[in-house]
């Protein structure tokens, strides 16, 4: 049974540019057979193939739709929403500069007899692609910039209160005179001069260190009169 298909429209099926993946557009059409008749509420199968136009025509994308026909024939499908066939991915073939078309195959048994019915130049879908892959593409970063230059001098730091020993400490004012101190115990008498002394046969008692008294003879070793000198311990002539 040789089929008609009639296109009837296709619609970009996008909402926002920042919509998730995968990206897709809706395809309506209405399968008759060759009396005009439509095909009705029967499953379809459906082959959409994205072909590059540029050179010899290249299938870059296909992909298969299982779908049931209305009373009147009328079907619809969501373009990058089938079943995966082959080639790149809609966001892929979107941002490439190339001429598209889309391409239609029919099996009316719903099976995989694909029958050729043709192919119509895709317009503003493309670009609505385009714009979609552009704007949620990261470009290469880009080179580093220059140096800014340096910035002025900071004021100077406040000093911390115990920064008392560093390369910048300050000397401190000289403080003021101390009080006298109280006053020492009187020290012991001092030993007697020589005027006077007096010359005598007894030693002075509990003398001190290097005390001199005048001996008449009788301590002395030559028994003749002279000094005599307290060396810490004893009695020594002089």
């Amino acid at each position: 049974m040789r089929v008609i298909l009639i296109s009837l429209f296709v619609t970009i099926c996008m909402g926002s540019v920042t919509a998730q993946a995968p990206v897709a557009f809706s395809y309506q059409g209405i399968a008759n057979d060759k009396l005009g008749q439509p095909i009705a509420n029967q499953m379809l199968g459906i082959e959409i193939a994205i072909l590059n136009e540029n050179a010899i025509p290249v299938r870059e994308y296909v992909e298969r739709h299982e779908v049931i026909s209305s009373e009147t024939g009328h079907f619809s499908l969501e373009v990058g929403r089938g079943t995966y066939i082959s080639g790149s991915s809609l966001s892929t073939i979107a941002i490439l500069p190339d001429t598209y078309a889309l391409s239609v195959s029919i099996d009316i048994t719903g099976g995989s007899n694909y029958e050729f019915l043709g192919s119509s130049e895709l317009l503003s879908v493309p670009y609505a692609l385009h714009a979609f892959a552009a704007l949620n593409r990261q470009g290469a970063p880009g080179p580093v910039g220059l140096s800014g230059p340096p910035g002025p001098q900071g004021d100077p730091g406040i000093r911390a209160p115990d920064a008392c020993c560093g390369p910048d400490a300050r000397k401190g004012e000289k403080g003021d005179p101390g009080l006298p101190g109280p006053d020492g115990p009187q020290g012991k008498a001092g030993i007697s001069g020589l005027e006077t002394l007096r010359i005598t046969d007894i030693p002075p008692v509990d003398p001190t260190n290097g005390q001199i008294y005048l001996d008449n003879g009788s301590n002395r070793v030559d028994g003749i009169p002279g000094f005599r000198y307290y060396d810490e311990t004893k009695w020594v002539d002089l």
